[in-house]
């Protein structure tokens, strides 16, 4: 295995003295990867569509199709998955408003469905591809390349760079792509004074980021006080949300927001009136962050239009908010103002929360999904809301599973890197699993690998090297004979 030239050590990233232990590596990991546990991942829920990654590299979807988000040539709704013909190298995905966006095993990312208006008159760009025609097949985003993450708001999209800035394109009515304008880009653009970011999450009309330092930075729409800053004062241009540190992860509401920090507390601000923010306030409008009482131990987030999921360590789904489609998984249709377990949901290890209806994936593959069904968006062959979580299933009525790797894959992968690189990986001192990652720890990294990626931590790789699609450095390793 050879490092590929396309990508260097991350230089901006250097990590805390406290997480260069193997006692770290949770931490760490939380860090470093919070974009794909709350925003962009293996399973990914927008306004009417459902995408997933499989390891093969391709895409599946399902749900509405009025603007070809189903590349499938037809504007026919589907409530059953299929993958997207010839595709192939996904690593993440991520669901918008109506459109999709990829971010590929080599950093580059691809869009395809709304790249235009809607019939509200909202959207334009959001593709990237410096028009605003719809696109039925995934087509590249203009001039991005070697990316970390990528993430579709509700009509505006963006990117966390390789040299950890921010780029954004789309609609732009309220500012939310932080250019210091709101002019519509159709092309990505620069978010202004973003540096030593690692992640990004995109709402209605609001975005967020997180940096290196635990602290996050907020722009667009602000009339509730989604941006954090203790004010309804939109801003077209990033600012700090207030008093937020040691943040591990960041997910994006339609009008609230929500942080997890690296103590496994939750943290939420914005729009309450469904109770989105969990009981931190009975509030109707919350313009600085608090926390959420009765969560602890939570691993990954994931933001709904008006509703919000907690992922716990012990595999367990907590829901609260908005509940008119059944979507916190609970059995009724009555909102929430505190989490709750949902029943009939363990061993999960991935979430994701679309404008009316969840998702949850199992550590065996099986992926589940509750809430609005009108479009099919549940995956489960019929069009019938579900007010507790369902299997996703094939047209033929069978069990949809995501294929999963592991143990023994990761292990692979490992010894791989042990052979063709000793003096960076080498000797190994112990290996963790917990919370869907593997790691194993050596004297100056950590190797860490998940459905997805494989990343070498640590001062070594200058704080964080990304060595590629799990997928791919488990094939070689299977030729190889490792």
């Amino acid at each position: 295995m050879s490092l590929p030239s396309a990508v260097s050590p991350n230089t901006n990233l250097v990590l805390p003295t406290r997480y260069r232990t193997c006692c770290g590596v949770l931490a760490i990991l939380a860090l470093s990867l919070g974009c794909g546990l709350a925003t962009a991942g293996r399973i990914a829920a927008g306004t009417y569509n459902a995408y997933a990654v499989d390891t093969d590299g391709s895409v599946w979807v399902w749900g509405a199709n009025l603007y070809g988000q189903l590349c499938d040539g037809t504007n026919t709704h589907r409530s059953t998955p299929a993958r997207i013909a010839g595709f192939s190298g996904a690593a993440t995905v991520s669901a918008g408003g109506a459109h999709g966006l990829v971010l590929k095993a080599d950093g580059a990312a691809a869009g395809w469905g709304l790249n235009g208006q809607d019939s509200s008159g909202r959207g334009g760009g959001q593709l990237g591809d410096g028009t605003q025609t719809n696109r039925a097949v995934p087509g590249g985003v203009s001039s991005l390349a070697k990316n970390w993450q990528v993430v579709a708001g509700q009509y505006h999209s963006l990117a966390v760079l390789g040299d950890n800035s921010v780029a954004a394109w789309g609609y732009n009515a309220q500012g939310q792509l932080g250019a210091g304008s709101t002019q519509t880009r159709t092309a990505p653009v620069s978010v202004v004074g973003t540096n030593g970011v690692i992640a990004v999450a995109a709402g209605c009309t609001h975005s967020l980021a997180l940096k290196t330092d635990g602290t996050v930075l907020a722009w667009g729409y602000n009339s509730t006080g989604q941006l954090g800053d203790r004010s309804n004062v939109s801003r077209t241009t990033p600012v700090a949300v207030s008093g937020l540190t040691n943040v591990a992860a960041i997910a994006a509401g339609c009008a609230h927001s929500v942080a997890l920090k690296n103590d496994g507390t939750v943290w939420a601000w914005g729009f309450n009136f469904e109770g989105q923010l969990g009981g931190a306030t009975a509030n109707i409008m919350q313009t600085s962050p608090l926390q959420i009482s009765g969560l602890a131990n939570v691993t990954a987030i994931a933001a709904g239009n008006h509703h919000t999921l907690a992922l716990r360590s012990d595999g367990s789904v907590w829901s609260w908010g908005k509940n008119d489609q059944g979507q916190i998984g609970d059995g009724s249709t009555t909102n929430r103002t505190s989490p709750a377990p949902i029943p009939g949901l363990a061993s999960v290890t991935d979430i994701s929360a679309g404008q009316a209806f969840s998702m949850a994936l199992s550590a065996t593959g099986t992926l589940y999904t509750w809430g609005q069904n009108d479009y099919g968006q549940l995956g489960n062959g019929n069009f019938q809301t579900s007010v507790l979580p369902t299997p996703v299933r094939h047209a033929d009525g069978s069990a949809f599973n995501l294929a999963t790797v592991g143990t023994s894959d990761l292990e692979s992968v490992f010894r791989l890197a042990e052979a063709a690189l000793p003096a960076f990986f080498s000797p190994p001192t112990s290996t963790v699993s917990a919370f869907g990652y593997r790691a194993r720890a050596y004297s100056s990294v950590i190797l860490a690998a998940r459905d997805g990626r494989v990343l070498a931590i640590g001062p070594a790789a200058g704080g964080i090297m990304d060595l590629g699609s799990t997928f791919t450095l488990r094939a070689q390793a299977q030729a190889l004979g490792f």
